[in-house]
């Protein structure tokens, strides 16, 4: 018996390997996004991200509501949804974080009031089909759902680093990288 327990097991652990490795690699700049069906809305409500079709743009913010930096975005990121609402482009807070619950993304929420839908991404599927490897992350899709930018909102806020004024507005803005 013993020795078919090892070779089962050597199987087993090679095809989770092969599993892991096999992960669908991020879309592409210009690359069309798959519909989504990870997302959650705070009443705990499925939201395909093709719902929101109907829009030039739609901007991810990819936020944490732990992590300091996200925090200082948050409000840069509601004025620019104000500027932008009339244009067509809808704006989504995601969080992808796994141990943050809707409750706990509820309150955050709710303290900073973005006008825009709050969304959970269980198992942070549309992060990865993104790319997005950090929050705060903004990600950009055009109408048909191609991803236009994927970075930073600006170069103000850092890890370590606050500057009083960005020398680059990413999102508003961004280079042809």
């Amino acid at each position: 018996m013993r020795r078919f327990l090892l070779p089962a097991l050597i199987l087993a652990f090679g095809a989770s390997q092969a599993r892991a490795d096999d992960s669908p690699k991020p879309v592409a700049l210009g690359g069309k996004v798959p519909n989504s069906n990870s997302l959650r809305d705070l009443r705990g409500n499925r939201r395909a991200l093709h719902d929101f079709k109907s829009h030039k743009a739609i901007v991810l913010f990819f936020v944490g509501a732990e992590c300091p930096v996200s925090n200082l975005y948050f409000p840069e990121v509601v004025a620019l949804e104000k500027k932008y609402r009339e244009k067509e482009v809808q704006f989504l807070a995601v969080y992808p974080n796994e141990h943050e619950d809707l409750d706990q993304i509820a309150g955050h929420a709710y303290d900073r009031d973005p006008a825009f839908p709050t969304l959970k991404d269980a198992g942070q599927r549309l992060a990865d089909s993104l790319g997005v490897k950090r929050v705060p992350t903004v990600v950009v899709l055009d109408g048909d759902f191609s991803l236009r930018y994927r970075g930073r909102v600006d170069d103000r806020y850092g890890v370590a680093a606050k500057k009083p004024k960005a020398g680059r507005d990413d999102l508003v803005s961004p280079s042809t990288r």
